[in-house]
């Protein structure tokens, strides 16, 4: 947006601030005191005066206003408007208690009055009814009369007086004077009606704002109801031995009350009590006990009852007994007889009515894994009818059938109380009678396992391992140990896992030898163990017969399992016999982590007899396989020849390998090297038994031979070694071989190229394989022109296995099909120059205050080969603040000028060390057309540079270094990127914290990269209220101009103007992007001039022009011809 437009609003907010400042500096006055009211009036006269100033506290008032008052105040005061009623009565509260046919009540009732004169209350109440109520009253309705036994008065505390109550019409009256409030408190009693199965009690009442009731009746578990109510609730009381109902209720508006309820029927004393019993029998058959709980639940009619005499199964202990107001109980049962029923005799305190809750818990030991116990009745004797539902349940590892079932019924366990739903194996029984019987058949549940094997048969030399892994899946009852017969000679191992298995036990022998597997808890469900047995070997060869561990047949459902052969390198296995084994693809074979050599399966065919196999066994003879891996360095007077020979033995040990040797090298004199070397003599010729392997894989049992190249041609070309070993060897074996022949390359600038021949350097003997890698190293000073070769492919370093080769290989070659034959032609060439010292990066950070002091922070990436003294040239007038070499003071020496600084580098012994060098300084009144940065003198090339410079708010950047690159975003990525690249390979570390942004920010930042040395940075600025202002008066008088020519015209300006602007945005693209900012106000202020120009200019104008203008005048008629033809 425009400066001036985001100025101006604070420069008028400013102003309006500094106008207000003196009246917001004034103090706060303090509040004037509230005005005393005047004690004294005066009425002019001739002292006034005098009387005015005398007196502290006064008024003066003109005599025509003080005549006004006057005749005011002689006025009769305004009329109070009476009160609407003489008496209001807020509350009426009804207390009492039925007794026989007549209810005593209480009513305290809260009078207001409101007037001083006499005035009569009606109370409500009524003893006798008027013949208008009389004709109201239906003939079935009581009357409500009652007499009043007492009244007073209870409030104020102060009155003396006794009420003063009358008659009028049958209705009470309260009589007094006097205002103020006033409780009375009457006594009276009610006569209740009685109706067949009904008493009624009635009574008027006053009509109060708030009228409650509160009645107690000598019944329990009353239920009144009550005419008209709002709310009303009933308790049960025990008044003086006795129950009663409460009765508490909130009376509607009427003026009577009418309650009514159902009295009981008493009961004949003389009769005998009548008892429903009602039963819920749970027995629960655990592992070990059998718990018979009962619970009575009776309904005791027309009178209570003292004891209760139960008759419960035999063989059963009491353990508890358990109600409400027991005494004591008692046992009979007879000892000489289980199945004989015992007596239990219940005593309570007082006697039970209603309803009556006991329960019995009994218990019996269950030691027998298979008993049947007999389902004896359990009875209340002295009833007059029994039902009753019985539950039975069981844990997991027992079974119930109920047999021999008498009077029950099977019926669904939904009827069962909700506890009892989820109980384990829960069935339901309903008895109606007391002769009902069953028998409970209870056994322990057995457990049903399911196994599956994987069995991994592992043949070494000397002995045989045998891997298991078992899972069993253990349903109904749970499991403490797992049996298996483990035939011999197989011994015990290991048996896991740990957190699963306690221990493990193996007894007996022969066909009896058993091995057990202690858990460490009960276990259902699956469970996967492993077992780890091994047997001995007689011999490497010797036939392999062996038997697998058998399950335990007991509770076993069904088995099935694997078994895959796993061999020794060097050992190869025929079967010989199977026995309940199947053949099995090794596709189908589940994995066990190494490939196998056969696979079986077997299933549960005769489970007696224990699955196994025999195999013959054979060894098979020892296979070496050879990698090559050659490195030719070529130099400028000898090529060293280097061959690491990789030697993998197989299946049997070996003590004596062959190599094949170039006879120049060897000639040269040839460094055999390895480990465990007994004697290398020099042979002429391989023996007839050990020769070179052919080139492809021959069978491992018989090795194909074939002679080495060049052997078929001139056998003198080759030497041949035998090395001994102390002692046979398996698996990998090195041999370093070295040798030196002299070379002398071409005078320089010679076009003649010396070949270097590469002869095969191989591994000969009984090889099953060969490959071979050739790696070329040259000097800096030779060139090798295009190879002759045969019987090689070209490969990459990345492509050398061997990676001590890699670094300096130059030329690689690879050949998998032994022999092979190379030629290098080499050629010299002049020896470039090389920079000792480079810098990899420059990062300038820049900070350029209004004044011109320009803040400098520069940082140098070094990457050099030699420590050396590095000339710094600083600008002029720069005043140095610090200089680090990898975060630490630098050792710097003054130069020849006053700006000029020497920098001791470290040594870095001829390895390239990465070295950061930063430098701080401050210069006074610099322009930022030029701004200046520290410069490596001494021929240091510098590979990129990036520039940071913090610049004020308040100017703008017009135009920058054409050199440089602008980065909107990402300085720091590419700061990161060059730490990373400049450290390469070097031993020597950047410190991260080291290369980073390190001044504090001031203003706007530019970001800008440029390939090379740093050199100068210009950037052309201009204030931003100059350019802003120049911006302005350009756009708004080239505006303003444009206002003299037409639409069209103006149009054609304007596109010319955004070409114009176009085109040097290619050069100066800054400077367009900030006009196009500034513009936006400029812009719409030229529209709104055009738009108000052509309002009230050319439109006005067009206007009176039409006014104006006259109205054409029609031409004269041309005149008739003449009869003669002549115009007249």
């Amino acid at each position: 947006m425009n400066r001036v437009s985001r100025v101006l609003p604070v420069w008028i907010a400013i102003w309006a601030g500094m106008c207000a400042l003196p009246a917001w500096a004034q103090p706060n006055p303090p509040s004037p005191p509230p005005p005393s009211a005047p004690s004294r009036v005066y009425v002019p006269y001739d002292k006034l005066k005098g009387v005015m100033e005398a007196e502290k506290q006064g008024i003066f008032l003109p005599y025509s206003e003080f005549e006004r008052l006057w005749k005011a105040a002689q006025g009769q005061p305004a009329a109070v408007e009476a009160a609407p009623t003489p008496y209001l009565i807020s509350t009426a509260r009804f207390s009492g208690q039925v007794d026989g046919e007549l209810a005593t009540i209480q009513l305290e009732l809260t009078v207001d009055i409101l007037s001083d004169n006499w005035v009569q209350v009606p109370l409500g109440l009524v003893s006798s009814l008027s013949d208008a109520l009389k004709k109201k009253k239906a003939p079935d309705d009581p009357s409500g009369e009652v007499a009043i036994i007492s009244a007073a008065f209870t409030e104020p505390a102060d009155v003396k007086l006794q009420p003063l109550l009358r008659v009028v019409d049958g209705q009470y009256l309260l009589i007094t004077r006097g205002k103020g409030r006033r409780v009375l408190k009457i006594e009276f009693v009610s006569q209740l009606v009685s109706r067949p199965g009904l008493n009624v009690l009635s009574f008027r009442i006053p009509s109060a704002a708030i009228s409650t009731l509160d009645l107690l009746i000598p019944e329990e578990n009353m239920k009144v109801d009550v005419t008209p109510m709002l709310a009303a609730t009933t308790n049960q009381l025990t008044v003086a031995d006795r129950k009663a109902t409460r009765l508490q209720a909130f009376l509607g508006s009427a003026d009577a009350v009418q309650l009514s309820w159902k009295p009981k029927t008493q009961a004949a004393a003389e009769l005998e009590a009548v008892v429903i019993a009602e039963q819920l029998q749970q027995i629960v058959v655990s592992e070990a006990l059998i718990s018979h709980d009962v619970r009575f639940t009776y309904d005791i009619r027309r009178r209570g009852v003292e004891s209760f005499t139960l008759q419960l199964p035999g063989g059963f202990r009491v353990t508890s007994v358990d109600g409400a107001d027991i005494s004591r109980w008692d046992i009979d049962s007879p000892s000489e007889d289980l199945n004989k029923p015992q007596v239990l005799t219940v005593k309570l305190f007082s006697p039970a009515k209603d309803r009556y809750e006991l329960t019995v818990k009994t218990e019996r030991f269950l030691k027998e894994p298979q008993v049947q116990i007999p389902l004896a009745p359990v009875l209340t004797r002295q009833v007059l009818r029994r039902t009753g539902l019985v539950a039975i349940s069981h844990t997991s590892r027992r079974s119930v059938e109920v047999k021999g079932v008498k009077n029950l019924a099977r019926v669904d366990t939904g009827r069962l109380p909700e506890a009892l739903h989820d109980a384990p194996g829960v069935t339901a029984y309903r008895f109606i009678t007391a002769d009902y019987g069953a028998t409970l058949d209870i056994g322990t549940v057995l457990p049903r396992v399911t196994l599956d094997q994987q069995w991994a048969l592992a043949v070494d030399s000397d002995r045989l391992d045998l891997l298991g892994r078992l899972h069993y899946t253990i349903e109904r009852a749970g499991l403490f140990e797992l049996k298996m017969r483990l035939p011999e000679p197989w011994q015990v191992m290991s048996a896991g896992p740990a957190g699963v298995v306690d221990d493990f036990q193996v007894a007996g022998t022969g066909e009896e030898r058993t091995l057990t597997v202690l858990l460490r808890r009960e276990v259902t469900g699956p469970l996967d163990l492993s077992v780890a047995l091994r047997a001995s070997r007689p011999a490497a060869d010797a036939e392999v017969d062996f038997v697998l561990p058998l399950a335990d047949p007991a509770n076993l459902q069904l088995y099935s399992g694997q078994l895959v052969l796993l061999l020794a390198p060097r050992l190869r296995a025929e079967i010989a016999s199977l026995r309940q084994l199947a053949s099995l693809p090794l596709g189908r074979a589940q994995d066990v982590g190494m490939i196998p050599a056969m696979a079986f399966s077997f299933q549960s065919i005769d489970r007696a007899k224990p699955a196994g196999a025999s195999f013959k066994i054979a060894l098979k003879p020892a296979q070496v396989s050879a990698v090559v891996h050659r490195m030719v360095n070529i130099q400028s007077g000898s090529v060293d020849h280097e061959a690491v020979v990789q030697y993998q033995v197989d299946y049997a040990p070996v003590d004596t390998f062959y190599l094949q040797v170039p006879l120049a090298l060897a000639e040269a004199g040839v460094e055999i090297e390895g480990a465990d070397i007994k004697e290398k003599p020099r042979l002429d010729a391989p023996p007839p038994d050990a020769q070179v392997a052919p080139s492809t894989v021959a069978p491992a049992t018989q090795p194909a031979a074939s002679a080495p190249a060049g052997a078929e041609d001139d056998p003198s070309k080759f030497a041949y070694y035998k090395i001994v070993l102390q002692s046979p060897r398996m698996g990998r074996y090195d041999l370093v071989v070295r040798a030196r022949l002299p070379f002398q390359p071409a005078d320089v600038g010679s076009k003649i190229a010396i070949d270097v021949p590469v002869e095969p350097l191989l591994a000969c003997g009984k090889l099953s394989n060969q490959s071979a890698y050739i790696a070329v190293a040259k000097a800096d000073t030779l060139v090798i022109l295009k190879p002759k070769m045969q019987g090689l492919e070209p490969a990459s370093p990345q492509d050398l296995p061997l990676a001590a080769h890699r670094p300096a290989a130059s030329l690689c070659f690879r050949c998998s099909r032994p022999p092979y034959s190379l030629q290098l032609p080499v050629l010299a060439q002049k020896e470039a120059s090389v920079f000792p010292t480079i810098a990899a990066a420059a990062v300038v950070e820049q900070v350029l205050t209004r004044d011109g002091t320009l803040k400098t922070h520069a940082s140098y990436l070094l990457r050099t080969r030699r420590g050396e003294r590095l000339p710094l040239q600083l600008p002029e007038g720069a005043q140095i603040y610090s200089l680090l070499l990898n975060g630490t003071d630098a050792p710097v020496e003054p130069g020849s000028e006053p700006n000029l600084r020497i920098v001791r580098l470290p040594p870095s012994a001829g390895a390239v060390a990465t070295i950061v060098l930063e430098v701080s300084y401050e210069v006074k009144k610099v322009s930022p057309l030029s701004l200046p940065a520290p410069k490596l003198l001494g021929n240091v090339p510098v590979q990129q540079t990036l520039w940071r410079v913090w610049l004020s708010h308040e100017a703008h950047v017009l135009r920058y270094d054409p050199t440089f690159s602008r980065l909107t975003h990402g300085a720091e990525d590419l700061l990161a990127r060059l730490s990373k690249v400049s450290q390469g390979d070097s031993p020597t570390p950047v410190p991260q914290k080291v290369v980073e942004f390190k001044l504090v920010p001031q203003g706007d930042k530019w970001d800008f990269v440029r390939q090379g040395s740093p050199g100068e940075l210009s950037l052309w600025m201009m204030g931003k209220e100059l350019f802003t202002g120049l911006v302005w008066l350009i756009l708004v008088a080239v505006g303003a101009a444009m206002t003299r020519l037409r639409l069209y015209h103006r149009c054609l300006l304007v596109l010319g103007f955004i070409l114009a602007g176009g085109l040097v945005s290619l050069w100066m693209p800054l400077l367009i992007e900030q006009i196009l900012n500034v513009m936006r106000l400029p812009v719409l202020v030229v529209v709104l001039l055009w738009l108000t120009h052509w309002l009230f200019v050319v439109f006005w104008r067009r206007r009176r022009s039409a006014v104006a203008k006259p109205a054409p005048v029609p031409a004269a008629p041309a005149p008739p011809p003449a009869p003669n033809g002549k115009s007249t």
